[in-house]
């Protein structure tokens, strides 16, 4: 795949089952039980499940459910003899859409008030005076400050009232910061953001006014920080995420939908398909054209316009109140539930901010980073003696692995092809830690390693599938040397490993693409592939200087050299060129085929001149690829037509040797000491790439990096795929020795809330999710528990997995048992809850708060369930669904290319 360099340019108890939700914030929660809870005595573990459910067309916030300790959901309602698995179930196909719909949506985090009743701090007149009556004033004065002076008078301009509803000046403004009116130092930000908006919306692009108020409000942005930095505040701001690039749906070629323009957009559960006005009028008659999802009538999308903005989230200090942008003072509702204390109120109360919790350090060292972040300190070190790099982390966020797909016409046209290519899919990212603010990840790239064990063609062969960076390494003139030292340190492993080849496919994104990184800096600078291509000749030069590889030269010459003459010789990697290319090659054979035949039977004549000129069409123009094309022609058409491609292409592949060929067969079996780290959020480019355009976390700024970096971190240590934990129904923290309540429905309390509030239930204090030993550290930072607890705490994370590996093997249990007295407790109680869904009346099921929960467990099933046809109801169905949008993917993919 392409390569986006910035330095081209330079068991007691219950057991509750949580699915965590954005870093930014942390909604509340509404819990639905289902059962009663036991009352005393040894109870079988249970399953608190968080999930959202449609509200506002968002996803709100997450409501709860409990399994275990249960009767059956009503009493009345009988469980049947053999409980009803398989597909057939009497749900409405609106309300299965709906059920399917809710649990994928990415679920849009709401504000919500962290403390019941904080103190507000109070601002005096003289105060916000001695700050903002100077600023005011250098707007006045300011010679773009002149249509801003006074109000605007409404004999000249009429109309002003009708289309600025709430008008405000600098002369108001200063009145009203004389008079006491202002009592909050936002209320003058927005005030001035307000008059800038006023200007905006009266005033064309191309009026004095308008640049004027574009001016002014550059100078004002220049000058605000300051007095709002007095006063207590981050910043004075006004900041928004920048917007999102909008792909058209139409034709091959990249099309992006421009801001402010309308669109059409037809949604099929998570599936969208987004066409511009261009393409959608395009389409010829009353259907639009979705590929494989068929022809939609026009009738059916709905028109928008590419205008949304959304602002940065903002929280509130529990002390005085005062108001922050989340990401200028780094804070998550997840990572502390406990809500935000500013800095001025925690040196009046003696107190020291913690350090971070969530480092690169949080995550498992290995034998790869290990030596790839030695290598690259150690280069640091001797360029830049004086230090000011800092101290750079290396991880490998994901290993795992997978199987290419191989594409349907491909396996047909070649039976005899492999049947499986397996390969060893890696995350490996590279984390600076910058001064006063923590670790900022700058760099990535996702790799495949097809080794020995692999069949031909992709036998012992690495592929480097996506790179990228942000250009925030400092300093600066050191990014072109670290990332060549990144790239020629993985060949030399890869060598050591006895691989015998490396590709890298040279070609940078269009613009508006981000291939790792979400929102690259405006002033990144997207080169050219003339200079990538010299960027990659450079580095491999040093390589070869070094002896780390034997030697590189461009695909086509490779091809020759070895002579490769069929396409099952050709390399066939996860995500590249080639596969999409031949599979369209072998299409377009098909078709000309079938118009052959067609025209012979009735002018042999005519077609014996189609077929003249077809090949003829064909034919590359290449005087050093000529021969090879013309031998290929003779025995394959299909090949003719892909390594035409090739020749069109041939300068941005790059095949690096790093043994002679000579050598290659007397190779011993590729070795791989890193241990299997599956990861959701890194598998693969497009996981990361949603999940950061879901929840803003972009890359446009150093701050935005640092803390999309801070709530990547987080994500990667605590959103597992099965992540089984406890929440604290009080300040929502995450735990695991809690207080149950014996009388309450399903309400636990962490050991700092239980210290602190007094429930008037009887409470138990209770373990972990597979025994009483687990413990956790209460307020004060002392572990709670039994003797063992700091090795109980260690091993938090292990018991947590097997938590969930559980309750997995449970689901895979349920699929296939049809006894209704199992003696597994788990399964009787799961069986319930399926049941659920066949006797729920289907117009009670679009309200039913069980429903979509119980979904919510089968979903989990079907993440890793590999049966077809699967007995458990909508499994099938959900893979399905996820099939369908990586299918939809891979479209976009092909369409960058």
């Amino acid at each position: 795949m392409a390569h986006y360099p910035a330095a081209a340019l330079g068991a007691g108890g219950d057991s509750k089952l949580s699915l965590s939700l954005s870093p930014q914030m942390a909604p509340p929660r509404e819990s639905a039980t289902v059962g009663e809870p036991s009352s005393g005595g040894n109870t079988s573990p249970a399953v608190k499940v968080e999930v959202p459910s449609p509200a506002n067309g968002m996803a709100p916030p997450p409501a709860t459910l409990t399994l275990g300790q249960a009767e059956p959901l009503a009493k009345s309602e009988p469980m049947a003899q053999s409980v009803p698995m398989a597909q057939s179930v009497p749900l409405t196909p609106a309300v299965q859409e709906k059920i399917l719909t809710a649990v994928t949506t990415p679920v849009a985090a709401s504000p919500r008030a962290i403390a019941p009743a904080p103190l507000k701090v109070k601002f005096e007149t003289e105060e916000l005076m001695a700050q903002f009556m100077p600023l005011l004033d250098a707007l006045y004065d300011c010679p773009d400050g002149f249509p801003f002076q006074e109000p605007v008078d409404p004999e000249k301009h009429p109309d002003y009232i009708e289309v600025v509803a709430t008008p405000v000046d600098l002369t108001t403004m200063k009145n009203r910061l004389q008079s006491g009116e202002y009592a909050d130092p936002w209320q003058v930000v927005n005030d001035l953001y307000l008059m800038f908006d006023n200007a905006y919306k009266y005033n064309k692009k191309t009026s004095s006014v308008y640049k004027a108020s574009a001016k002014l409000q550059k100078i004002f942005e220049g000058m605000i920080d300051e007095p709002m930095q007095a006063l207590g505040f981050c910043c004075g701001k006004r900041l928004r995420f920048t917007p999102a690039v909008l792909l058209c749906s139409g034709g091959r070629s990249v099309c992006q939908i421009a801001r402010d323009t309308k669109y059409y957009m037809h949604q099929r559960g998570t599936e969208k398909h987004l066409f511009c006005k261009r393409c959608f009028d395009n389409f010829g008659g009353n259907d639009v054209d979705l590929g494989d999802d068929g022809s939609v009538p026009k009738s059916e999308f709905t028109s928008l316009c590419n205008d949304k903005v959304i602002p940065e989230l903002m929280c509130h200090c529990v002390c005085c109140d005062r108001k922050f942008h989340n990401i200028c003072v780094r804070h998550s509702d997840p990572m502390n539930p406990r809500g935000y204390k500013c800095q001025r109120c925690m040196e009046k109360d003696g107190e020291t901010r913690p350090p971070m919790k969530y480092t690169p350090d949080s995550v498992p060292k290995c034998a790869l980073t290990d030596r790839l972040e030695k290598k690259l300190n150690a280069m640091l070190a001797e360029k830049d003696p004086a230090g000011n790099h800092g101290h750079l982390k290396v991880r490998l966020l994901s290993c795992i692995d997978k199987l290419v797909d191989i594409k349907p016409m491909m396996r047909a046209r070649y039976p005899d092809y492999a049947d499986t290519l397996p390969f060893r899919s890696k995350a490996v990212f590279v984390f600076q830690d910058v001064p006063n603010m923590g670790y900022m990840c700058f760099f990535g790239m996702h790799l495949q390693e097809y080794g020995s064990e692999c069949s031909a063609p992709n036998s012992r062969r690495a592929y480097i599938a996506y790179l990228d960076s942000v250009h925030y390494f400092e300093p600066s003139y050191l990014r072109t040397a670290l990332y060549h030292e990144i790239l020629i340190e993985y060949m030399a492993i890869l060598k050591e490993r006895n691989f015998a080849t490396v590709h890298i496919w040279a070609c940078p994104p269009t613009e508006g693409d981000d291939y790792i990184f979400h929102k690259h800096p405006t002033e990144q600078r997207i080169p050219k592939t003339a200079r990538l291509r010299e960027w990659y000749k450079q580095m491999l030069s040093i390589a070869l200087d070094r002896k780390v590889i034997h030697e590189f030269k461009d695909l086509q010459t490779a091809f020759i050299e070895d002579n490769v003459t069929t396409l099952p010789e050709l390399m066939y990697f996860e995500g590249d060129f080639w596969p999409n290319i031949i599979e369209d090659a072998i299409k377009f054979h098909i078709q000309q085929e079938q118009d052959l035949a067609n025209a012979a039977s009735s002018s042999a004549k005519d077609a014996a001149k189609k077929e003249k000129r077809n090949n003829t069409k064909s034919t590359t123009k290449s005087k050093k690829g000529s021969k090879t094309v013309k031998r290929i022609m003779t025995t394959c058409p299909i090949a003719t037509k892909v390594f035409g491609q090739l020749d069109k292409h041939r300068e941005v592949f790059f095949l690096v040797r790093l043994h002679p060929k000579s050598e290659i067969a007397e190779l011993g079996p590729t070795i791989d000491l890193e241990p299997l780290h599956p990861n959701d959020l890194m598998d693969g480019r497009d996981a990361f790439l949603s999940h950061a355009n879901d929840h803003h976390l972009e890359f446009s700024s150093r701050r935005r990096a640092v803390f999309s970096t801070m709530c990547m971190l987080f994500e990667l240590c605590t959103q597992k795929l099965q992540k089984f934990s406890y929440n604290c129904d009080n300040c929502n923290a995450i735990v695991e020795t809690r207080w149950h309540c014996k009388t309450c429905d399903d309400y636990d309390l962490c050991l700092s809330c239980h210290k602190n509030l007094q429930h008037p239930h009887p409470m138990e204090k209770l373990g972990g999710l597979l025994d009483d030993t687990a413990v956790e550290s209460d307020a004060t930072g002392k572990t709670a528990g039994k003797p063992n607890a700091s090795a109980a705490t260690n091993d938090g994370s292990k018991r947590t997995t097997r938590s969930g590996d559980l309750v997995l093997k449970t689901l895979a249990h349920v699929a296939q048992c049809s006894d209704s007295n199992c003696s597994l407790g788990d399964c009787r109680r799961i069986k319930k809850l399926v049941s659920h869904l066949t006797t729920c009346p289907p117009e009670q099921q679009p309200q039913c708060k069980i429903c979509p929960k119980v979904y919510l467990l089968l979903a989990w099933h079907a993440r890793q369930c590999n049966v077809k046809p699967c007995m458990l109801i909508f499994c099938d169905a959900i893979k399905e669904r996820r099939e369908a949008s990586l299918r939809l993917e891979r479209r976009r993919d092909d369409k960058t290319h």
